[in-house]
């Protein structure tokens, strides 16, 4: 694991503490970026798996398969790690800075190809 993710301490409370985009990686027409993963998909193990992500698949239809989703925070930022019901909280800069070079590789992945 990148040394970045040791640094904001959200691994540690996090079931899948890096979670990456999930869609059409090769050649993606949309890319639509997200603050950061919920609990749902924390616990399901990918983003955009929970109610968030259900409506945006419904919204896009049969567009999904052209869509790249991610966040720029690649845990979910718990309001309290011993009450997880209580959802999470907005990223501070601190942690969205240490995401950043994880979002930008995966963002430079998804570069169209010539």
């Amino acid at each position: 694991m990148n040394p970045n993710c040791e640094k904001c301490k959200l691994n540690n409370f996090c079931l899948n503490p890096y979670l990456t985009g999930r869609g059409n990686l090769d050649d993606p027409k949309v890319v639509l970026i997200g603050g950061a993963p919920d609990i749902e998909d924390d616990q399901n193990g990918e983003v955009f798996s929970g109610q968030v992500g259900k409506f945006l698949t419904s919204m896009l239809g049969d567009k999904l398969p052209v869509v790249w989703m991610t966040n720029a925070l690649r845990c979910a930022p718990v309001k309290d790690v011993r009450n997880l019901s209580l959802g999470i909280r907005t990223a501070t800069e601190f942690e969205l800075e240490l995401c950043r070079p994880f979002l930008l590789k995966e963002l430079k992945a998804l570069t169209p190809r010539k």
